[in-house]
């Protein structure tokens, strides 16, 4: 089995994240730390995490240290106020991801879990209001 692998690429107002393999609590927060450095990154876009081809191992205890990790990055990376769309391929990490959605509901951002790339990014580019 091979390890976790990412992508991140900025396709303005979006940074499109592709993951695949196993994804522990770390390896998603290594994607965190690097989506900054990133060229093109800018505070405030909207993040769509193509998750289809990665399996995620997170337990309950990792989405309440995700929060409070995402809640430090928001303000001293990523701004606040932007959407964050999950894609995920099968039920289990669905689950999971609705799991991490749940426990991130107080942060200064929008998340929503989707099972089509289409509809993850219609909700990130459509107007608020």
């Amino acid at each position: 089995m091979t390890g976790p692998t990412f992508s991140i690429a900025i396709e303005p107002p979006l940074i499109v994240v592709t993951l695949s393999g196993p994804f522990r609590l770390d390896d998603w927060l290594g994607v965190m730390r690097a989506m900054p450095d990133t060229p093109g990154f800018e505070p405030g876009l909207h993040t769509l995490v193509d998750g289809r081809q990665a399996h995620f191992d997170f337990m309950f205890d990792d989405a309440k240290r995700l929060n409070e990790v995402v809640s430090r990055h928001l303000d001293e990376k990523r701004g606040r106020g932007f959407r964050s769309a999950w894609v995920v391929g099968a039920d289990v990490d669905f689950g999971v991801a609705r799991m991490v959605q749940t426990v991130l509901e107080d942060l200064p951002l929008e998340a929503r879990t989707f099972r089509s790339i289409d509809d993850a990014r219609r909700w990130l580019l459509e107007p608020r209001g």
